[in-house]
């Protein structure tokens, strides 16, 4: 019992340090609101209001705990937006190095029966290929840990494409790589799927001297070696494979590859030279990435195949989101709630990534997955829904607050009259 106490409180302790860590830079009240709401959304796996007022366990009427942080949520300024996802951002600073791949991602959240919610538009549904239901659309990032085949959500960016601020996909796109940028420079391999395979994407990240494997849609016109404008896939159907690699799957089972490099051009950005990597044994089809790598070497194009193999974990942390924290169960109906909701939950989502793949938790990472009912028994588990399934069963057994844990440090007060050197010198030599 003295263990499960020290891990349980151990667990407790990390959520609100990972939340101050992230908000040291605003005010107290800020403060205590992005504790109790990564906190809320971890202990009831949900965003709706209601279930994190009730995981909070306040000494006070639920009603009027539920009235606070909604006000919360409408009032949170952009500037307390960005420098929490700045902080949380930078935070993986040391782990980048020249080849860690960036995931970008578009996705949504499907609100199909809502009328009253601001800013519903349709939004794209992939599987039916039509825009059937209402929703938001979100554009994400997430950095991929190599070692432990995870990756971290970074950046998260819901928009409306009814709202009076939206430009273009493309706009939102921007900047996110412009974030990204300002937080690790140069550094990494920014990953994309079809759909952001545009003339104004390739020609935005090679101004910045990003490097990126984009996937390319077979009816894509490229200039190949020989100076002939022809269909991306025609050009792939000439090459058959000059060099070969083999990796591990996800499901443990070997895959062999091999893949050909051929200098291009795109005809409307005639000035660049862009290198169009044909992968075969990959899908059913032979993948086709354009890319910018330094130099034609094996090694460094197999890291930028490498780095678009690992794209679809962030499809795994859209699917975590929905699933873990019941997304789609949103319930706040300004657009301002619901952008401000859309980061706390990617925060909430971020911090059990983070126990997942950090070696300083590894023991409570194993007692949070003894804890969890579901994935111990998988042959290859997903341990990120085990770890949210073990936090929600632990951090749901506390009865009291959280709010006397952990003190939140306060700004030293600044005097307002004016201070004199001297004086405050021989005040304390006379004391002494």
């Amino acid at each position: 019992m003295s263990d499960y106490n020290t891990f349980s409180n151990s667990l407790k302790r990390s959520v609100l340090l990972f939340a101050d860590s992230l908000s040291k830079n605003t005010s107290v009240p800020v403060r205590k609101f992005i504790r109790d709401m990564i906190f809320g959304i971890l202990s009831s796996k949900s965003v709706q209001l209601a279930s994190v007022s009730r995981a909070l366990h306040e000494p006070i009427d639920l009603k009027k705990t539920q009235e606070r942080l909604s006000r919360n949520l409408q009032s949170f300024a952009n500037a307390d937006y960005t420098d929490v996802m700045f902080n949380h951002a930078v935070s993986f600073r040391s782990k980048i190095d020249r080849f860690t791949p960036i995931i970008i991602d578009h996705t949504d959240i499907s609100k199909t029966y809502a009328r009253k919610m601001e800013g519903l538009s349709y939004v794209w549904d992939g599987s039916r290929k039509a825009a059937y239901d209402l929703g938001y659309c979100i554009c994400e990032a997430a950095v991929f840990d190599a070692e432990a085949a995870l990756a971290v959500p970074v950046y998260t960016d819901l928009y409306s494409f009814v709202s009076k601020k939206f430009v273009s996909t493309n706009n939102h796109l921007f900047q996110s790589i412009d974030f990204l940028h300002a937080c690790y420079g140069s550094l990494g391999i920014y990953t994309m799927d079809r759909g952001m395979d545009d003339r104004k994407v390739f020609d935005y990240l090679s101004c910045r001297h990003l490097s990126f494997p984009i996937r390319l849609i077979g009816n894509r016109m490229v200039t190949g070696p020989r100076g002939d404008t022809l269909l991306a896939a025609s050009l792939a159907a000439r090459y058959k494979g000059k060099f070969s690699a083999s990796f591990v799957a996800k499901n443990g089972k070997h895959r062999e590859i091999c893949f050909s490099a051929i200098p291009v051009h795109i005809p409307s950005i005639p000035n660049r030279t862009y290198v169009m990597l044909v992968v075969k044994g990959y899908s059913f089809k032979p993948l086709l990435l354009l890319c910018n790598p330094s130099s034609l070497q094996k090694d460094i194009l197999l890291e930028f195949v490498q780095a678009y193999i690992a794209r679809w974990n962030i499809e795994e942390i859209f699917r975590y989101r929905k699933v873990s924290s019941a997304l789609e169960s949103i319930q706040v109906r300004s657009l301002r709630s619901i952008f401000s909701m859309n980061l706390l939950a990617m925060l909430a989502a971020a911090f059990a990534a983070i126990l997942c793949i950090s070696k300083t938790y590894r023991q409570l990472y194993w007692f949070l997955f003894d804890q969890a009912q579901r994935e111990r028994r998988r042959v290859f588990p997903f341990p990120i829904y085990a770890i949210a399934d073990g936090i929600r069963a632990v951090l749901s057994r506390f009865r009291r607050g959280i709010r006397l844990l952990v003190p939140l440090s306060r700004r030293p007060t600044t005097l307002q009259q004016l201070i004199f050197p001297q004086v405050t010198q021989l005040c304390a030599f006379q004391v002494l």
